[in-house]
């Protein structure tokens, strides 16, 4: 790992005189300054056809940049881009397509310094398909330090996936997703075996449900998850106090001086393209009364407010943004399929309304549904 901590050093070095000598990198001197070097400290041996095959005619592709092998076995797809490429959708596509086609589950997209992994999964979206990004731009939001990247990085190294390790991850992301889903709406057959194993206690079929749910919904925000501790509700609603001016009483530490938080501390180490969504986002609500809106830092979420009254939180997650809305669930006529009503759910924000936005489009379609929250409090 230090030699790759070493690389990623020497390579920032470079971006940065290359920056300064306005240079621009076509893909074969991207591949060649910066892709090749990252994998030779990651244990593959570029030049080993047994180990790393270039412009590999296969996988329904004229060529792939970089298949990478074990054991006579495919099992890492990399797909090279320029340095400055914005790696859109249609290149996410595509290199998952041939991953796809080939029946490899790992495939990876990189202009050099975004290096973003994916998870080849049926009927899975393909940003739903992203395990995680690292950057080696040293300029970027919530940049990381070379150790840490280097760390993050040898999940993908020769050893890691001898060892697995992506397979292992993967696998907790999966489960992850399916606990998810089952605690939203916990089964009867999950609520009936809690009910026997509960020690002495006659339980109501709907207490185990709301408990499974608040439980869950607090161990994601604490450590099952990159989020912070979710705040129980309690039957008057969440425990969580009211929006007000300025950040919680007391509050210190990383995010900056006492009481006071800043928006890098929410994007750092977060990928590229929730921090554009987050962007275009903060674009939005600002826009909507042009002088009024303002933002307001807090430590688990962002705030947009007319004066002090919020209309618009925001957690940034690594796949999402969870934005909550003070509208009632009920009332809305056709919720998207992206929301949901979090009135008994823990939570930090007040906003009752949640809406897990992954793209654009939902970004697009939650629009009206901020600016009815605006309208509504402002």
């Amino acid at each position: 790992m230090k030699e790759l901590a070493k690389t990623i050093e020497d390579l920032q070095a470079k971006l940065e005189a290359f920056r300064k000598k306005d240079i621009k990198l076509n893909e074969i001197q991207t591949r060649n300054i910066f892709i090749r070097p990252i994998l030779e400290s990651l244990g593959w041996d570029v030049a080993n056809p047994d180990q790393v095959l270039e412009e590999c005619p296969a996988f329904g592709a004229k060529s792939i940049d970089y298949a990478l092998k074990l054991n006579d076995k495919f099992v890492l797809l990399i797909e090279a881009k320029p340095l400055d490429d914005p790696l859109g959708d249609g290149a996410i596509a595509q290199v998952i397509g041939y991953a796809a086609n080939a029946g490899i589950a790992w495939c990876i997209l990189t202009n050099g310094l975004r290096w973003k992994v994916y998870q080849i999964l049926k009927g899975c979206p393909a940003p739903e398909m992203l395990l995680f990004e690292v950057s080696l731009d040293p300029r970027d939001a919530g940049a990381k330090s070379p150790q840490q990247l280097a760390q993050k990085m040898c999940l993908f190294s020769n050893e890691g996936m001898a060892n697995q390790k992506l397979d292992e991850i993967g696998r907790d992301g999966n489960v992850l997703k399916a606990m998810d889903l089952l605690m939203a709406d916990p089964p009867n057959t999950l609520i009936n075996l809690v009910k026997v194993k509960a020690p002495g206690h006659d339980l109501a079929h709907s207490h185990v449900r709301e408990s499974l749910k608040r439980i869950w919904a607090s161990l994601r925000h604490s450590g099952a998850s990159e989020e912070g501790p979710a705040q129980p509700a309690s039957k008057k609603g969440p425990v969580t106090k009211p929006h007000t001016a300025g950040p919680p009483p007391g509050a210190s530490g990383k995010h900056g001086k006492k009481g006071v938080f800043e928006e890098s501390s929410h994007l750092q180490g977060k990928p590229q393209e929730v921090v554009d969504l987050f962007t275009a986002l903060k674009t939005f609500c600002l826009s909507t009364r042009p002088g009024d809106v303002n933002e307001l830092v807090r430590k688990m979420f962002i705030s947009f407010r007319v004066g002090q009254t919020a209309f618009c939180d925001v957690v940034v997650q690594k796949k999402a943004l969870r934005a909550y809305l003070y509208l009632d669930y009920s009332d809305l006529k056709e919720p998207p399929t992206f929301g949901r009503d979090v009135s008994k759910v823990g939570r930090w924000s007040p906003g009752t309304l949640e809406l897990a936005i992954r793209q654009g489009s939902e970004l697009k379609e939650s629009e009206p549904l901020i600016q009815q929250s605006q309208d509504g409090r402002c």
